[in-house]
């Protein structure tokens, strides 16, 4: 290893002292711990370029880090340094080494696992034709590999098996089963030596390992007492200035609770139980004033609870109890091991047999070839550098692949623990944090670097961001000391953050609900913001803000982000939307329930769902009515509808309506390939419009695009909706989600919506981060078997004869130690949040009530108990002592103007041709204003020629007029624009018997008013158009008196528009099957002028596109009028 000269320390000019020694330093191993903004990337290729400097060659290096875009970024950051350099004096050598950047080792792990395995795949007993799985095939070989093993179990009727489906899962239902194998499966596969930790996880019950569990035990006693003493502390910052007597009281009481907790730590448990066994919280001291009495006695209640805690769990003999529950659970736990040994071998030869690996095999198999001491040599050669990026991100099998290419020296690891958020994918922290500790300990080893120069955020972020952490993280909280070393230090004034919190209420006192309250709230703010300026970049100069300065952030996707989405684009304001999962998006649930219904109607849950949709229009009443009726609900639900079906009433007609288009689809599952069909009821459904009219449609539409594609693949492979089904409800079962890929839409200069995950690395001048009320909850604590690093697999005792399942003490500390984790990483999570804004943070968050939240927060405060907080927003409030990041309390209020709508549907009435059909409505000066109507229903309230009989008879006696204007519109939205077209169309609804054999005549015989209309200019501009929208249901809230209807209040329009396309603004069409006359036509045409108004606003709100034109196209007449 080469010294670096003095040189090299001379040209740092631009570099503060820490960075400067993580460039320069060598001979030891380098660890840098990098706070956000501290220019660790800058650092790390500057550090390569000084290398090179000094003789070195980028050819003998290894960068690694985890995504291919850190890949790609360094690649491009090292060359470019060298360039820089190079043009500064450095020579042609830098220009020459820039040039072998291309073809340096600078890839992600898996990329450098991949190169070993293929040098080495004779070595490994690998086919050199070995490809790698994407993630769903991955998941369809380890599912039929599962189920494979499983059939054979059942076949073989282990007991072994049997017992855990018979207390691991409900009913027996193996799918349960399955999700603990992938679960536990997933985990040992990021150790190094999966089945010899597996082997530790079988043999627990033994002296060593119950003596560790009795240290966390007597710890766990220790943390309890000390909580009892953070309550006296707080009842005595209350007495301390206004009781004498009860201040002497809480000292006495303090102190007493200290030597317990010394006993605990010291002695253990059980020497603290024979000291203190008898030991009491004392009553409050009688006379206290009335103003701090509840307060104090509500404290010592909860110490008095503590303590009573306490000596209950240290009188029980715990060493004794483990080793009899231990002795009991093993069973479970060695069983369930051998059915992961079982799947293990099944699933590689599964592998094998289709040769192909997953990208844990690429890591494992990588270090196995490592472990060869002759490649081993050759890749300690090869590589003179090792450098690291993301080292806190690391896995336990990724840092034994690190240790056997690098040697003493040779190593760089670059990260920072407090930005660690990827213990989903298994990262494990603290392999970071034990690699400091020992760099601190043994600074012969290596070298530990803090670099906490923030070069990102002005002051007012910095301080924000140093104040809530400051207080909250700590080593059992985050799993770090946020001290002098760890603490942001900026010198760029300016800049700053709020707290917005927002309640839920209207004033009448009906919930607004706090997504859309929120979603308002930083709707407006975005808008305010774009009036004002941010710095610039290069320059520092301040200039206008743009929407692409701003981002929104969210811990994880829901509705609030659909309603952000929405609101946005009501005010014109252009965002992109990152969505990683469709996890909350209901409307692919109900995709899914049709396809559920289509393969098998008797389910009464899709049913249900469909019936409750746009597509079936009913609702909690329509149901109760069809139970009624049916008498006694001894039967399912699917049965009672279908009885009712035979009715003749309206219900019974939308009834038989649903079941004639689920009819058609299953006609249609039958005849056509997967990917075929999936298109097929998509289109039939009118899916991408339905969802179009949905808060977020753009996005939902994009996701929607992206779950069809996912399952035409899966379909492809299945080749049968059964399977198909089951293959989603598996991907749902095993990731929370049917869809994991990242979906993203809108423009580059646009606001960007995204989740904190997908923000890391990045940053922005102006940040929100929102609904940080979401509520902090551990999901691992649902499982009836866990499975930990330190506790290994621990399980539930059950016993079937005593009809008895209770958690043990072993899964009570694996609870308490996981619960610790999952609330160290959420508060890491919120630290990356914070770091990602340059200029201006914004938290933004929900609250019911404000009383007892500010109460809870300032408890929290005082205890400095943060551990309790039940969201981020807890953690922000109760730090922000003194406001020392301001507060903005919004209530959620409408203006005082705007009265609350009544409830109405969520879902969309699709009614074919609402716009003909409408009733006639009084309108009498006494008649209450109606809280929703049709669009057609306004026309007739504006117009009185509209109350009036029809004078001329109809053409065709058999089909009404508004029938056959029904017919028509039906026939134009979904027949292709041809006169072939119109006739598949008109054969295709008969066939399915949405038309009648008359109705099928009728409707040919006027298909000349359709071949009119596509021989008009307008209709050549819909062909050139980029998008057409045909059908689209919509709801707009009006005022009363502005559409004809006497007295106040909002009111809902419902209606359908006919056709609208885009051109640089939006055209719309709309289709009259009225009898009109060259004479009456332009009478009849300003009788639609405000229900075309109401269309226009109605599509402008939904799209936040303007409309230009609008045109009443008179079928009957072959006649275009622009209004």
């Amino acid at each position: 290893m080469r010294e670096f000269g003095k040189s090299g320390v001379e040209r740092n000019v631009n570099l503060t002292e820490k960075q400067a020694r993580a460039v320069e330093t060598q001979t030891k191993n380098v660890l840098v711990s990098a706070a956000a903004g501290s220019g660790k990337t800058s650092v790390l290729a500057k550090r390569v370029v000084r290398i090179i400097e000094n003789g070195g060659d980028v050819r003998s290096m290894l960068v690694m880090t985890f995504t291919n875009a850190a890949a790609a970024e360094m690649r491009q950051r090292i060359a470019r340094e060298l360039r820089e350099e190079g043009a500064r004096g450095g020579g042609r050598r830098l220009y020459d080494q820039a040039e072998f950047v291309a073809a340096a080792d600078i890839s992600t792990f898996h990329s450098f696992c991949g190169k070993v395995v293929r040098r080495n795949y004779a070595l490994l007993g690998l086919s050199p034709g070995v490809r790698i799985m994407d993630e769903g095939e991955m998941n369809r070989i380890k599912s039929a590999s599962a189920r494979e093993l499983f059939d054979d179990l059942y076949e073989a009727e282990d007991a072994g098996f049997l017992q855990l489906l018979k207390r691991y899962t409900r009913r027996g239902d193996d799918r349960t089963l399955a999700d603990y194998l992938f679960r536990i499966y997933d985990y040992l596969m990021s150790k190094p030596d999966p089945f010899g930790w597996a082997r530790w996880s079988e043999e627990k019950n033994n002296p060593d390992y119950i003596a560790w569990l009795g240290r966390q035990h007597d710890e766990s006693i220790a943390e309890g007492l000390s909580r009892a003493e953070a309550w006296i502390a707080a009842a005595a910052a209350v007495s301390g200035s206004v009781e004498e007597k009860q201040f002497a009281q809480d000292m006495i009481c303090i102190a007493l609770l200290k030597e317990m907790r010394q006993c605990v730590r010291t002695e253990g448990a059980q020497a603290f139980f024979a000291r203190y066994g008898g030991a009491k919280i004392p009553n409050v001291v009688k006379g206290l004033h009335e103003s701090c009495k509840a307060r104090i006695q509500k404290m010592y209640g909860e110490a008095r609870k503590l303590l009573k805690e306490a000596l209950l769990a240290a009188a029980e003999p715990f060493a004794e109890r483990v080793q009899e529950e231990l002795s009991h659970t093993q069973q479970d736990v060695r069983a369930m091991i051998r059915l992961v040994r079982a799947f293990h071998e099944r699933y590689a030869g599964n592998k094998t047999d289709a040769n192909v690996l997953d990208y844990s095999d690429m890591e494992h198999f990588a270090l196995r070839a490592l472990q060869d001491e002759d490649v081993r040599a050759l890749y300690a050669a090869t590589y003179q550098y090792i450098f690291v990026d993301e080292y806190q991100d690391t896995n336990p099998v990724q840092e034994e692949i690190v240790r056997a290419v690098s040697c003493e020296g040779s190593l760089f690891m670059v990260g920072d623990i407090k930005q660690s958020i990827y213990k989903f994918r298994l990262a494990d922290p603290f392999i970071f944090r034990e690699k400091a500790r020992e760099f601190r300990r043994e600074a012969e080893g290596g070298e530990l670097i803090l670099m906490n120069d923030n070069f990102r955020s002005k002051k007012g972020v910095i301080d924000a961001v140093n104040g809530i952490m400051e207080r909250v993280m700590c080593e059992r909280l985050g799993e770090v000391c946020y001290d002098d070393g760890e603490r942001l230090c900026g010198s760029a004034d300016g800049g700053g953050a709020r707290i917005l919190l927002c309640g839920e209420k209207v004033e009448d006192g009906k919930d607004r609900g706090k997504h859309a309250v929120q979603a308002e709230m930083i709707a407006a703010e975005i808008e305010r913001e774009l009036s004002g300026t941010v710095a610039d970049k290069k320059t520092g100069q301040p200039r206008p803000v743009s929407c692409g300065d701003i981002a929104v952030l969210f811990r994880s996707r829901g509705e609030l982000i659909y309603h952000l989405k929405s609101e946005l684009d009501k005010r014109g304001i252009p965002c992109a939307v990152d969505v990683e999962q469709a996890k909350d998006l209901k409307e692919i649930e109900l995709f899914v329930n049709v396809l559920r219904l289509v393969d098998n109607p008797q389910q009464d849950v899709p049913l249900l769902s469909v019936m409750r949709s746009f597509i079936g229009g009913m609702d909690e009443q329509d149901f109760a009515q069809i139970r009624v009726a049916d008498g006694p609900a001894k039967e399912p639900f699917y049965r009672s509808a279908e009885r009712y079906a035979q009715r003749d009433d309206p219900l019974a007609g939308k009834l038989r309506f649903l079941y004639a288009r689920l009819g058609f689809l299953r006609t249609c599952a039958v005849s056509l390939s997967i990917p075929e069909f999936l298109a097929r009821m998509a289109q039939e459904l009118d899916f991408e419009t339905y969802l179009a009219c949905t808060p977020g449609g753009e996005m939902k539409q994009a996701v929607f695009s992206q779950f069809l594609a996912m399952a035409a693949e899966l379909g492809r492979q299945e080749n049968s909706l059964y399977l198909l089904l089951r293959a989603l409800r598996e991907i749902k079962k095993k990731d929370g989600a049917y869809l994991k890929a990242a979906v993203r839409t809108g423009s580059a200069d646009c606001v960007h919506i995204t989740t904190i995950h997908g923000s890391k690395g990045l940053e922005y001048p102006i940040v929100y981060v929102a609904g940080l009320e979401r509520t902090l909850t551990v999901q691992d604590f649902k499982n009836r078997m866990l499975i930990h690093a330190d506790f290994g697999l621990v399980a539930q005792y059950i016993d079937e004869e005593k009809l008895l399942r209770r958690p043990t003490a072993e899964l009570e500390l694996a609870k308490r130690q996981i619960r610790r984790e999952y609330l160290s990483e959420e508060l890491r999570v919120l630290y990356v949040a914070m770091t990602r804004a340059r200029e201006r943070l914004v938290l933004a968050g929900s609250v019911g009530d404000m009383e007892r939240a500010r109460e809870r927060w300032q408890l929290m405060r005082d205890m400095g108990n943060y551990e309790d907080a039940k969201s981020m927003l807890d953690w922000i409030m109760a730090a922000n002592a003194d406001d020392v990041i301001p507060v903005e309390a919004i209530d959620g209020k409408r203006e005082e103007d705007e009265r609350g709508l009544p409830d109405v549907s969520e879902e969309i009435e699709r009614l074919r041709g609402l716009g003909a059909q409408a009733e006639l409505l009084s309108a009498g000066p006494y008649d209450a204003v109606p809280a929703k109507v049709s669009v057609s229903a306004v026309k007739q309230a504006k117009s009185i020629r509209h109350f009036l009989t029809p004078v001329l008879p109809d053409e065709d006696e058999e089909i009404t007029g508004a029938r056959l204007g029904t017919l028509v519109h039906s026939m134009m939205e979904r027949a292709v624009f041809s006169a072939a077209g119109i006739e598949e169309a008109a054969r295709d609804m008969l066939a399915r018997k949405l038309l009648t054999r008359q109705e099928y005549e009728a409707v040919m015989s006027h298909q000349d008013w359709i071949r009119g209309f596509l021989e008009t200019p307008l209709y050549a501009r819909i062909e050139k158009a980029g998008k057409v929208l045909r059908e689209q249901p919509f709801n707009l809230e009006v005022e009363a008196d502005s559409i004809g209807y006497e007295g106040t209040g909002k009111m809902l329009v419902q209606g359908i528009l006919d056709l609208a396309f885009l051109e640089d603004a939006w055209v719309l069409v709309d289709y009259k099957t009225d009898r009109v006359t060259e004479k009456t036509v332009d009478e009849t045409a300003q009788g639609y002028a405000v229900q075309l108004e109401l269309y226009a606003r109605a599509l402008h709100e939904i799209t936040g596109i303007p409309v230009k034109e609008k045109y009443l196209y008179f079928l009957r007449l072959q006649k275009c009028m622009e209004l």
